[in-house]
């Protein structure tokens, strides 16, 4: 699409209702000296859900930010051995706070777009006999009982740590502590099977929530799935017993992280999402890619102009 006027925009402020399509195209460019936009900010998203969690859970429960599910095999004496298995974030229960069994009316999702079980997966031959420890010692926090992941490339389909994470996902569903992982690279494959590969298939869309409470008896990921433009899902944060963080919206610390970053200054919302995505991926690594905008269902493209189109108008006012 052609630019919408000769003057860059940069706006500090993250000007879409949920997720930044042009900061998530910017970020998942392949080798422009840019790898670190993505952990960048991953890691600061992280710093501020754990603040917010930590300003609104009940007493008795801490959230400590923590590595991802995915590991890596390390040789140790001619043996396989991995590191202990740590979640994105964790909310741990002090020790001897008590509270009952949670309701079954709780949910984590009332109205979820896909509703999937949890099933074992046909794992790699090689990981059969991997010695998987059984987590950390919380040095008096007390037990974990809930693990978000911010899922990031290597976790995803193809990606370095797939097989891992698919691994320690069902270990951390197995051993009771609930997981909500949350999902934003449209352009990359799910790790869970049953989620339709955005843009190409039908049903897909290239944001969303899963969450598996493993309290349940009969387990199940409760799946919302969200567009571009359209506002993170609220999410209640389960715990134990009866205590619960209701309407949990992860897009306060997104808006903040966005706001406190360099984020702004990269984008330029006059144009397209990543413009120059071809050019440089071709000087870089000497091989064709599709334009970023390409990367999108056409009708997240058109969101994505409506919404370019407004910041243009609304910018027009000042």
């Amino acid at each position: 699409m052609p630019r919408l006027q000769e003057q860059p925009i940069r706006l500090k402020q993250n000007p879409y209702r949920g997720p930044n399509a042009h900061l998530l195209s910017l970020q998942q460019t392949p080798d422009r000296n840019n790898a670190g936009l993505w952990h960048s900010f991953h890691s600061g998203y992280i710093v501020y859900i754990v603040e917010w969690l930590n300003a609104n859970l009940p007493d008795g429960y801490s959230a400590l930010g923590k590595q991802s599910l995915q590991i890596e095999v390390s040789f140790i004496g001619g043996d396989e051995r991995l590191p202990p298995r740590i979640p994105d974030a964790t909310v741990y229960r002090a020790q001897g706070y008590q509270s009952s069994i949670r309701p079954h009316a709780e949910i984590a999702i009332a109205t979820p777009d896909a509703v999937i079980p949890v099933q074992g997966y046909d794992l790699d031959t090689t990981l059969d006999a991997v010695v998987i420890y059984s987590g950390l010692s919380h040095l008096g926090l007390g037990e974990p009982v809930l693990r978000i992941e911010l899922l990031s490339p290597a976790n995803k389909r193809g990606g370095s740590g797939f097989i891992s994470y698919r691994t320690n996902r069902l270990d951390c569903i197995r051993s009771g502590v609930l997981l909500y992982e949350l999902d934003l690279l449209h352009e990359s494959a799910s790790p869970l099977d049953e989620i339709p590969v955005y843009p190409r298939m039908r049903g897909s869309h290239p944001y969303y929530i899963a969450v598996t409470d493993s309290s349940q008896i009969e387990l199940e990921t409760r799946i919302k799935f969200f567009d571009a433009d359209d506002s993170f899902p609220l999410v209640n944060i389960l715990l134990r017993g009866g205590d619960l963080i209701r309407d949990f919206d992860f897009g306060v610390p997104y808006r903040y992280m966005f706001e406190r970053g360099i984020w702004g200054k990269l984008l330029d919302y006059a144009d397209e999402p990543d413009p120059t995505r071809q050019r440089d991926v071709q000087a870089s690594m000497n091989r064709n890619v599709s334009p970023a905008m390409a990367a999108y269902s056409p009708a997240d493209q058109a969101r994505i102009a409506e919404r370019m189109a407004a910041i243009v108008a609304n910018e027009a006012k000042k």
